[in-house]
């Protein structure tokens, strides 16, 4: 049931905000979240730990709307990650209508309130046109007018999702825009290098899919975004660069929510003479929510223990021993693992008992792992595990995951054994096989 008028002020302007999306369109959680702090429509709480704290509660405000908002029916959610939250959703056909005619009737200055926002400091979605190769011609206008245009600089949201081809030109102007706090290219720029000029871009929340040279200005100028929540950088050789990285990590211990660091260099099945031992740091980045590494041939990072608040890690060409996966497993809020390519260099993976306490997805890839076993008492939380394999020689413990709802096996297997352990489990979990 729809409670509009029940609503504090700063939920009922992040409902209108939603208008601003044509009907019908999918909305993703993370973006709308990032637009809704960006813009200021969530309410600042003065906290005695000062930044840091202040970070924090503005994202677990916006959280704690978003969740009133499906509640209360206003949203209809669509995807789900791993970890359980809506990944994306779409706004009810009434609410919609409701929002965009009724509401604006009888609630003038609260609408005002928000059209200030969208139309000064207002969000730009630039979209590619699907029988488009590259950029369409207004995007390309846009970004090239913004080193002659004093408006620019008012720009708090930047939304590129779904432009590709874009160069290392508009990159730079983009730098240019010191207020932006979220800016979205994830998939819109191939090799670009980071800019210097992104130091100057102070209030910057989200910095992805970016590759850093082995320049020490480019990875010093990271560390220089105080106010940064997610980074994920790609680097070509780590020869005396991975150290750097993980200093600037340790100055954004205070504000990052999600990291991910791409090695891109040829894998080996054993770790060269000279591959750089991952370096520790001084102030861990406690608040992780979700760390991917690909690459890192040397171990975990010895402050992966300090993480209580990590909920998902992928990892990929890390070459893992056993002795990780038990670290791993005692991380208390983790809900989602990834073990991807060569992330792990056994045979066996085992999983013991009270490890994993709050597991709930498992995804196994690669040719390496043949067998996984389930102790009692280790993961009772577990809910779905997909593997996929080229060799199934045993997956035994089934039936001492209590909370099991889907199996999915993924190559040429005797399926006799699993099928009699899925029929022997309580809850009967659905079991996928594809060749």
């Amino acid at each position: 049931m729809f409670c509009y008028n029940e609503f504090p002020i700063d939920y009922e302007s992040c409902l209108l905000y939603i208008s601003i999306f044509p009907k019908d369109h999918i909305i993703k959680r993370r973006s709308l979240l990032r637009r809704w702090i960006a813009e200021g429509l969530i309410p600042e709480r003065s906290t005695a730990a000062g930044g840091k704290d202040q970070v924090r509660s503005l994202e677990d405000q916006a959280e704690l709307i978003f969740d009133a908002l499906v509640a209360r029916g206003f949203i209809c959610p669509g995807e789900t990650s791993s970890s359980g939250k809506v990944k994306s959703f779409t706004l009810h056909h009434i609410v919609q209508d409701f929002i965009t005619t009724d509401v604006s009737l009888v609630d003038t200055c609260l609408l005002s309130h928000l059209t200030h926002r969208v139309s000064i400091n207002n969000g730009i979605a630039l979209q590619e046109g699907p029988d488009s190769n590259g950029p369409p011609d207004v995007t390309q206008a846009l970004l090239e007018s913004m080193p002659r245009s004093p408006q620019w600089q008012l720009l708090k949201v930047l939304d590129l999702e779904g432009c590709t081809g874009l160069k290392k030109r508009h990159l730079k102007n983009i730098c240019k825009i010191l207020l932006l706090r979220s800016d979205r290219f994830e998939e819109s720029f191939e090799a670009v290098r980071l800019p210097s000029s992104i130091r100057g871009m102070k209030k910057l929340e989200v910095l992805s899919h970016v590759e850093v040279s082995n320049d020490v200005a480019d990875i010093i100028n990271i560390g220089q975004l105080m106010r940064l929540r997610k980074l994920g950088v790609v680097l070509h050789n780590t020869k005396g660069v991975l150290n750097l990285l993980f200093q600037q990590i340790d100055k954004l211990h205070g504000c990052l929510r999600s990291l991910s660091i791409r090695i891109n260099q040829q894998i080996s099945s054993e770790s060269s003479p000279d591959a750089e031992v991952v370096p520790a740091v001084v102030n861990p980045p406690k608040l992780l929510e979700s760390l991917s590494i690909y690459g890192i041939k040397t171990g975990l990072p010895n402050w992966v223990t300090d993480l209580d608040q990590l909920s998902k890690i992928t990892l990929q060409n890390t070459f893992l021993g056993e002795d990780s996966i038990h670290i791993l497993g005692k991380l208390r809020m983790l809900r989602c693992i990834k073990l991807l390519h060569k992330s792990y260099t056994e045979s066996k993976l085992c999983f013991k008992v009270q490890e994993f306490q709050r597991l709930r997805f498992l995804v196994i890839e690669g040719t390496d792992i043949s067998t996984v076993s389930f102790d009692n008492g280790t993961a009772p939380k577990l809910e779905m595990i997909v593997w996929s394999f080229s060799t199934l020689e045993a997956l035994s413990g089934v039936n001492h995951l209590p909370k099991l709802k889907k199996l999915e096996l993924n190559g040429d297997c005797n399926l006799d054994p699993v099928k009699a352990a899925i029929e022997n489990h309580p809850n009967r979990p659905k079991l996928n096989h594809i060749q």
